[in-house]
């Protein structure tokens, strides 16, 4: 209804201000000299010529509204109504003005220059006309602009509106409801994009609970697992102490191996989870240098390492996390290259440097950037178990700890460096 009623109004607009140009344009039309009185006036003059020769008044009787001047045969002027009007014959041709012969039995005795407004009356035509116009074109500008806030009112700004909250539900952002407003022309969609995102949102809530109870499941039955397994390899160390059968202990043996290997591999799934489910916490605190050795001689289990003497001094870390980086790192090189080792220690500004070194092949240089992604394996773990999340384990416990763990082959094997902070 407001649209139909602003283009009627503009339709009226132009029809009256086609209206006005038309009579204005027929005005200017009509703006010549009437020859009715002009040719009264000629003969009013003529009837009174004589007298006004002989008597030389200065007074002529006309009931024409017309101002003249009066000039004889020789130019001169004889009588005059206003002194605007042309006072000679060149003045007359000058300004345009209406030359008439008066004429006395058929004798031409002088000339009447009357006055043509003509031009005047014109610019008043024009004068009202621009006048309409730029009252219609002022009264059309306050519609224009009354309508363009109305538009950007109702229907810009709701759009925008829905296009911000359609970039943020796009993105992600789903706590944000969007604004109602039922008068604008996007009401209704309004309330169903709000109804969109809270739908969104309760369903982006269950699959995250549905996640969450999924990784807790699988975090439960992992440290369950742990626990037959624990037994298993109790049963087996007692059957090894007692067989005395070569063939029965070597099939014990690669019992015993198989379930080392699910052992590690359900401690690498338990571990992800947890770190998943943000349970893997760490602890950082102040320990003595001291106390590495003791991890690292724990890690290494099977006495292949050389560590030299830990110097003194105060470094951050927690002692239970770092004992499981130790675990998997000596663990990954008897599973991978299976040499003696070497463990050093230096003091770099207010980093503490760890250097665990085997002397196997190690990775290819290309590769020494992916191994600690998760489920990453290099090519010489094809034929070995695992998961591919050992190291990505490490480097997670590193970082919380502030710490670095990177990797480097070298030209006799392949050594990890571990950074631990100055207390």
């Amino acid at each position: 209804m407001k649209l139909k009623f602003i283009l009627f109004l503009f339709i009226g607009l132009l029809l009256i201000e086609g209206i006005v140009g038309w009579k204005v344009i027929e005005k200017i039309k009509d703006t010549s000299l009437d020859n009715v009185m002009v040719n009264d006036l000629s003969q009013q003059i003529g009837q009174q010529w004589e007298t006004l020769m002989q008597t030389q008044l200065c007074t002529v009787s006309s009931n024409i509204d017309l101002d003249f001047t009066l000039l004889d045969n020789n130019g001169k002027k004889i009588y005059t109504t206003s002194p605007s009007v042309s006072q000679s014959i060149e003045a007359a041709i000058q300004n345009r003005d209406s030359i008439i012969d008066i004429e006395l039995n058929d004798q031409r005795v002088g000339k009447i220059l009357i006055y043509n407004d003509s031009n005047s009356r014109i610019a008043s035509h024009l004068v009202f006309l621009m006048q309409i116009l730029g009252g219609t074109l002022i009264i059309e500008g306050i519609i224009l602009g009354g309508y363009t806030y109305y538009l950007n009112k109702r229907m810009i700004q709701p759009f925008r509106s829905l296009q911000r909250f359609a970039t943020r539900v796009a993105g992600g952002d789903l706590d944000f409801p969007l604004e109602m407003d039922r008068h604008n022309n996007f009401g209704v969609f309004t309330e169903s994009f709000d109804l969109m995102r809270t739908e969104l949102k309760k369903a982006r809530l269950n699959e995250q609970k549905a996640n969450q109870s999924k990784k807790e499941l699988v975090a439960k039955m992992s440290h369950d697992i742990k626990t037959p397994i624990a037994s298993i390899k109790a049963i087996l160390e007692l059957m090894l102490i007692k067989v005395k059968d070569p063939k029965e202990r070597g099939q014990l043996l690669i019992i015993d191996q198989k379930a080392n290997q699910i052992d590690e591999l359900v401690s690498d799934l338990f571990h992800a989870t947890l770190e998943e489910l943000q349970e893997l916490t760490i602890f950082v605190k102040e320990h003595s240098s001291q106390e590495l050795a003791t991890l690292l001689q724990s890690a290494d289990y099977q006495n292949k390492a050389v560590i030299d003497p830990v110097p003194d001094c105060l470094l951050l870390f927690d002692a239970l996390r770092l004992q499981q980086v130790f675990d998997n790192l000596f663990g990954n090189a008897y599973k991978y290259a299976n040499t003696s080792m070497e463990v050093h220690f230096e003091i770099v500004e207010e980093e503490f440097l760890i250097f665990i070194k085997d002397f196997g092949e190690g990775v290819t240089a290309e590769e020494q950037s992916l191994i600690f992604n998760k489920y990453y394996r290099a090519k010489n773990a094809e034929e070995k178990s695992g998961a591919g999340l050992g190291l990505y384990i490490c480097r997670y416990i590193m970082m919380q700890m502030n710490g670095t763990i990177e990797c480097e082959k070298t030209e006799d094997g392949f050594m990890m460096q571990l950074a631990l902070k100055l207390a």
